[in-house]
């Protein structure tokens, strides 16, 4: 089994949780950010707040750590990679930050990532807007 499989399961439980709490969000793929061991992963920009990364997701744990976001504003930390606090756009060259959540400042700071998407994406992105 290649580590990038599973991401369709990923996307159908984000979309299948999604309708449940009749959320509304942008799903997107991302490129490749290097954690292949890891993979499928889930990432969630918060409003307001930083992109955090999940890995070693399941359909279960997906419907887990956006419910207990939806419901109470809870983080589930333990299953964190890391957050990032800016990437790099592309077309611009720009860096974009990302906003400091109290809720989200103990999960580890990844480092600034180049979101070229270099490779066909491999994790979900959530952003709730």
């Amino acid at each position: 089994m290649r580590p990038c499989d599973g991401r369709a399961e990923i996307e159908e439980a984000v979309v299948k949780t999604l309708k449940e709490f009749k959320k509304d969000a942008l799903v997107t793929r991302t490129g490749c950010i290097g954690f292949c061991a890891r993979e499928p992963l889930m990432d969630m920009v918060l409003p307001g707040g930083p992109r955090i990364s999940f890995g070693d997701m399941t359909p279960r744990k997906t419907r887990d750590i956006l419910a207990a976001y939806f419901t109470s504003g809870t983080i589930k930390k333990d299953h964190a990679l890391g957050r990032f606090t800016s990437e790099e756009h592309l077309l611009t060259g720009k860096e974009h930050s990302y906003a400091s959540s109290g809720a989200a400042d103990d999960i580890p700071e990844l480092s600034t990532i180049n979101s070229t998407g270099a490779r066909k994406g491999h994790s979900s992105q959530l952003r709730l807007d």
